[in-house]
């Protein structure tokens, strides 16, 4: 089913494609003020499944046919930030 929805021949109901979108409060911030709320999405199995594929197959091919320049370390495997911070000598804590 996930391969007939890639390649356009099932459209999936706006259901299947809606979040629920909660707030929750920050570790340590005051419940009263909004700025220490975060929003979450709760998406549905089936999409974040297809999102999951989806994202598995572009970072396949992005790294098969080198897309993305040797110094992007964010979203790709066995490269961190971390490393960016050692090798350029850059203090400071992550957020």
């Amino acid at each position: 089913m996930i391969n007939i929805t890639l390649a356009g021949h099932y459209v999936c109901s706006e259901e299947l494609l809606e979040a629920r979108v909660v707030l929750l409060c920050k570790d340590h911030g005051n419940p009263t003020l909004l700025a220490n709320y975060r929003p979450i999405a709760l998406c549905n199995s089936f999409y974040q499944l297809v999102n999951i594929i989806i994202t598995s197959r572009i970072r396949g091919l992005t790294e098969k046919y080198a897309v993305l320049e040797s110094s992007q370390h964010g979203f790709r495997g066995s490269r961190s930030v971390q490393l960016v911070k050692i090798v350029f000598g850059i203090g400071g804590q992550m957020a």
